[in-house]
Order: structure tokens, then sequence, then C-alpha cells
């Protein structure tokens, strides 16, 4: 659905050809988008790792994707802690 963009990418070591490398992803955290309450946003952390097992990237960023069931307008704006005249 989108992506906001990268909040940080990190090169740690050369990367060569030949070398073998393993993706490691993590969600770390999730919330619920404020103007648009039928899509949220999911952190994700990756980590690069060639053959020796050394971290040569890590990678963190968010993506915009569909909530399964948005809250009705009433019980988001309580959870908040504020009611709209």
């Amino acid at each position: 659905m989108g992506a906001p963009g990268v909040d940080a990418v990190q090169w740690l070591q050369p990367v060569r050809p030949g070398d073998r490398l393993v993706v490691r992803a993590e969600a770390v955290n999730k919330r619920a988008s404020r103007s648009r309450p039928e899509m949220g946003f999911v952190g994700f952390r990756f980590e690069l790792r060639n053959q020796a097992g050394e971290t040569v990237m890590t990678l963190a960023f968010s993506l915009m994707v569909a909530r399964r069931s948005p809250l009705p307008a009433e019980r988001r704006e309580g959870e908040r802690g504020r009611v709209r005249s």
C-alpha cells in the first residue's frame, strides 16, 4: 500500500561476488494510521549476514498495510483520550 521511506541503513562490511548472504527480518512495531483508520504502519528491521556470519548491512523501514478491521470512530477517539465536537 506504500512505504514512507527508509529510516536507517548501514553498510558495515563489503559484499563481494560469490558471497553467500542470509537475511533476517523482524517486525519491530506497529501502529494504526491516525488519518486513515483502514491502514496501519509496520516497522521492520532487516539484518544481512555473509557466509562467515558477519553482519554486512542493517536496514530499518516502515510499510503501510491494510488493517483487518478498523475500530469504530468512537472507540478510536476514546483510546486517544479525546472526543471530537
